[in-house]
């Protein structure tokens, strides 16, 4: 009988850790789904000085470019 409860606790442990990987993709994916999405918003940024014009700011290569 030891035997088949130590199955059941094993068989227990698998199914939890196969849910957890399973709620860990899609945790993932979504998120994966939300940067791409919103990758503009996150990379660039407008800056505007007391004169007026407007720089936009690449956050990746940390350079100022004048907008067009």
């Amino acid at each position: 009988m030891s035997i088949l409860g130590s199955l059941e606790k094993y068989k227990n442990s698998f199914t939890l850790k196969k849910r957890l990987f399973l709620v860990n993709i899609l945790i993932l994916t979504s998120l994966t789904f939300v940067i791409l999405k919103n990758i503009k918003d996150i990379r660039y940024k407008a800056l505007k000085t007391e004169n007026g014009e407007t720089f936009i700011f690449d956050r990746f290569t940390s350079k100022i470019k004048v907008q067009k």
